[in-house]
């Protein structure tokens, strides 16, 4: 039979707090980042092949 496991220490409000702040953070910039990816991919792709092909010759 295995030994229960032990508790770590108790998470705070304010720890807790924090992490719900950072998790919204978060999800605010990658979707803000996703909504201009989705506007200009082209233009952002496009320049990515071109900067690539420049190192070609």
């Amino acid at each position: 039979m295995n030994p229960p496991m032990s508790k770590g220490p108790p998470i705070t409000h304010a720890t807790a707090g924090w992490l719900a702040l950072a998790t919204a953070v978060f999800a605010a910039v990658s979707g803000l980042a996703f909504a201009l990816w989705m506007e200009n991919s082209e233009a952002i792709f496009l320049s990515t092949i071109e900067a690539g092909l420049s190192w070609c010759f």
